[in-house]
């Protein structure tokens, strides 16, 4: 099981890059086949022809990398990454490539600094740091990663993504109230969104503060005739925790996962620990598909449990 980590490619991920990446490939074949000298009425140096070639085969490695990936074959598709980074040593979405696949190897050092190397080569690439944060959370390394969502929300201001890791980062640690004024950012780049609204809801519960005027304001554009309804039933009373993970378990294969997180979050924010610590001791253990959910686990059960304080290591 990619244990915490399949989100991190698909959580603002930097699918833009990897279609641009495609797509300058496709181009740098055709560019190949032309040959020197023709197309767009330039001329190529040899030395350019060859520059093109290598980074299209280069490329090439890598999409066979990600079949291999998919298929759970890490080794291969690290070693078909590597070859792609001997052919194009400045092709960062070869290090991008690789950084995953070292990391599903429970290699995340070697992963992080991959990635760091991409963003050598991309400095302008604002998902590559909302990707390093994620990496430097597993690490736990938090400071920095509030550092590199900070550097990836100064490069794409509107990068949502990014602010919510962040706000969740700043809940995790405990600091309620400034993970509430990220989750406000959320909720204004992503009107409708239910979740940024719930999590400012338990940040301001966590943080002991009346926020029945800002909860009721956040709720009113939401449809509360669908998922994820019954979680917030369950924060004003309406359901017990047993029901709303009956309805969580019935939406998706992430329902285990969700009712568990929410259930001990309300549980937390009445001040009943005991309640909560099975809640969150299963969330840590399910939640593998949804890194952000299984960091606050973790951060929880290491407040809750001292002697837990390597619940999440690797």
């Amino acid at each position: 099981m990619k244990v915490g980590l399949a989100l991190l490619l698909l959580a603002g991920g930097c699918t833009l890059v990897a279609a641009g990446a495609a797509a300058s490939g496709l181009a740098a074949r055709e560019a190949v086949s032309r040959g020197p000298g023709q197309g767009n009425g330039h001329s190529k140096s040899c030395s350019e022809a060859a520059q093109v070639g290598a980074r299209a085969r280069a490329l090439a490695y890598v999409v066979s990398a990600r079949g291999h990936s998919a298929s759970g074959e890490y080794d291969q598709a690290i070693a078909d990454e590597s070859h792609a980074i001997e052919l194009a040593p400045n092709f960062p979405e070869a290090y991008h490539a690789r950084a995953f696949d070292r990391a599903y190897r429970r290699d995340l050092k070697g992963g992080r600094g991959d990635l760091a190397h991409a963003i050598e080569l991309a400095p302008q690439v604002a998902c590559f740091y909302q990707e390093l944060g994620s990496f430097d959370n597993l690490l736990k390394n938090h400071d920095q990663a509030l550092a590199d969502f900070d550097q990836a929300i100064r490069l794409a201001p509107q990068f949502n993504v990014a602010m919510d890791a962040k706000a969740k980062t700043l809940f995790n640690l405990g600091r309620y109230d400034e993970a509430a004024a990220e989750f406000r950012e959320v909720i204004r780049l992503t009107p409708g969104d239910y979740y940024p609204v719930l999590w400012l809801h338990i940040a301001r519960m966590r943080a002991h503060e009346d926020d029945a005027e800002e909860y009721r304001a956040g709720k009113a554009s939401l449809d509360m005739s669908q998922w994820p309804a019954r979680i917030f039933d369950l924060f004003e009373g309406k359901v017990s925790a047993p029901a709303m993970r009956k309805a969580a378990d019935a939406q998706s294969d992430e329902g285990e996962c969700e009712g568990a997180v929410f259930a001990g979050q309300y549980y937390l924010t009445k001040g009943d620990v005991q309640s909560a610590m099975p809640m969150v001791q299963e969330a840590a253990s399910v939640c593998g598909s949804s890194e952000l959910r299984r960091l606050t686990s973790w951060a929880e059960l290491e407040r809750l449990d001292p002697s837990a304080h390597d619940a999440g290591d690797w």
